[in-house]
């Protein structure tokens, strides 16, 4: 039930809204990241290791670089030392080089999951059942963004986002993260195919919310 927004929801969000709103996934994902970093090592950690105490458990999560990078951010933000960053021009050289850091890798990721997607005609009907899961769960919670955030949901710029947030795949992560279960070569290809229907999914969406959603 995680979201790859990083890699998938944000640039399409950007490229349809304008970087301005960019602050909609970035707020969806960093819950996400605390899910896909935080809760799913740990059910991993227990299903492979059968025994493990609660406390270096716990640590392992708090002390992970990604949930220690989502608090330290969050940290900054309120204390709001992104103004000191642009002030000093600090900004534009942290952005430059963490764009040289991170697109050669979300390249490889694609290319992996692209090159690792082969369809089994036996697993067609798990994958489909799966898929339809995890649609009508994702459903139910734009449901509730419905429920809760009426007066959001009414602005076409956050709605935009609800629904392309929760139409992208797993987080690209989750394979490299879940491997230790793998069984075999179907296990692992079942789970790039898996994403692979969400990529195309997140497509239609995005394309959806072009023709229909955004329009005025």
């Amino acid at each position: 039930m995680t979201c790859e927004g990083g890699s998938v929801a944000l640039p399409l969000y950007i490229a349809l809204v304008g970087a301005e709103h960019a602050v909609n996934i970035i707020t969806f994902d960093v819950a996400g990241i605390l899910i896909n970093f935080g809760l799913v090592p740990a059910l991993i950690t227990k299903q492979t290791s059968h025994e493990v105490a609660f406390l270096p458990l716990a640590k392992r999560i708090v002390t992970a670089p990604f949930i220690v990078a989502v608090i330290l951010g969050i940290v900054a933000n309120v204390l709001n030392v992104q103004h000191w960053l642009i002030l000093g021009h600090l900004n534009t050289i942290f952005s430059n080089t963490m764009s040289m850091a991170t697109t050669p890798i979300a390249s490889v990721i694609l290319f992996t999951l692209g090159y690792g997607f082969h369809l089994h005609l036996s697993q067609l009907k798990p994958l489909l059942a799966l898929s339809l899961v995890r649609i009508i769960l994702c459903g139910a919670i734009v449901g509730g963004f419905f429920l809760f955030f009426p007066e959001l949901m009414a602005v076409k710029v956050f709605l935009a986002g609800v629904l392309l947030y929760f139409a992208c795949p797993t987080g690209f992560p989750v394979p490299l993260q879940i491997g230790a279960l793998c069984k075999d070569e179907d296990d692992e290809s079942f789970i790039s195919a898996f994403i692979s229907i969400f990529i195309v999914l997140a497509m239609v969406v995005y394309t959806f919310i072009t023709l229909d959603v955004m329009r005025t």
